[in-house]
């Protein structure tokens, strides 16, 4: 069953990261395989589960071996029935990380009027297609204060999704509309 968090264990639920480590579970992610990850508050992750010491990210490019769903200063809003919640998909191939209600105010500040639902997707090496990611946006509401990064970065190389570019660093000013998927195959 997954794991719901409304506390984080390194930070807070502005700007915290939580340590994850699926039992059994392997990501191929640009030739390493990872079975750790840090998680954070705002929207995004990263490779290897220790947290890293800034977590806010300007970006695809802020931090390497990171996947952003719609990084930036955000909130794990959970005043507003917002949570992070993570564990393995029906298959237990692909592990997913949901952000629900994952908070767009401005300054990491909770919002009840700005907010957005979105999942990042790991396609363990175990599923039909190793390395896959997707990123799936749900319901939101507002338009956030700030841009979002929305791509993947590797040890060498990145990719934005908001243009499709790997060397371009535009962010995204306002949520993907509900049901839309980015995805990444290796």
């Amino acid at each position: 069953s997954p794991t719901v968090v409304t506390t984080v264990s390194s930070g807070n639920t502005d700007d915290g990261s939580n340590a994850v480590s699926p039992a059994g579970f392997s990501f191929p992610y640009f030739g390493t395989s990872y079975t750790g990850f840090s998680v954070n508050t705002n929207a995004w992750l990263k490779m290897d589960a220790t947290a890293p010491a800034s977590n806010i990210p300007s970006s695809v490019t802020s931090f390497t071996n990171a996947i952003y769903a719609f990084g930036r200063d955000a909130n794990l809003n959970t005043t507003n029935a917002g949570d992070l919640t993570h564990g393995f998909d029906a298959t237990g191939t692909k592990y997913v990380f949901q952000f629900t209600k994952n908070s767009g105010g401005g300054s990491g500040a909770e919002s009840s009027t700005i907010y957005s639902t979105m999942q990042i997707v790991l396609w363990g090496s175990a599923s039909a297609t190793p390395g896959k990611v997707e990123i799936i946006y749900g319901a939101n509401a507002g338009t956030p204060a700030s841009g979002g990064a929305i791509g993947i970065n590797g040890t060498s190389a990145y990719i934005n999704a908001v243009n499709g570019l790997s060397n371009s660093t535009v962010t995204a000013t306002a949520y993907p509309a509900t049901g839309t998927v980015y995805t990444f195959s290796p």
